[in-house]
C-alpha cells in the first residue's frame, strides 16, 4: 500500500523539517532520495523541491504515471520555473517560504 504523501526533497535539513511535521500531524509518508525510486512510488500527493535539477520534469512524469497531486515549491526569484510549473500541470506551485509556513495544512490536505 502506498503512503498518501511522497516527499522528494534534496536538502536534508528541510526534508527533516517536512518529515517531523508529517509525524506531528500523524500523516503517512515516504521519503524518496533517488529519482528512479520516485517514478516507482505511487502516492496521493507528491511534495517536491522544484529547485533541484530535473525536479520539474520528474514531477510532471510522476503525475502522468501515478495520477496523484503535486505540490512543488521553489525560490521566489525563480519566476521562469514557477511559470513553467504552473503551465505544465503542477497542481500547486509555492514559494519556499509559503510552503514552509503552510506545511502543516498542506500535509493535512487543507489547502
Amino acid at each position: 500500500m502506498s503512503a498518501p504523501v511522497l516527499i522528494y526533497i534534496r536538502d536534508l535539513l528541510f526534508s527533516s523539517k517536512v518529515v517531523a511535521t508529517a509525524r506531528a500531524e500523524n500523516v503517512a509518508f515516504k521519503v524518496v532520495r533517488d529519482v528512479s525510486k520516485l517514478m516507482e512510488t505511487p502516492a496521493d500527493l507528491l511534495l517536491i523541491d522544484l529547485n533541484a535539477e530535473g525536479a520539474l520534469e520528474n514531477a510532471i512524469a510522476w503525475k502522468q504515471k501515478h495520477g496523484g497531486k503535486v505540490t512543488g515549491f521553489v525560490a521566489h526569484v525563480a519566476s521562469a520555473t514557477i511559470e513553467q510549473a504552473k503551465t505544465s500541470g503542477i497542481d500547486r506551485v509555492m514559494t519556499n517560504g509559503s510552503f514552509s509556513a503552510n506545511l502543516d495544512a498542506i500535509l493535512r490536505g487543507e489547502t
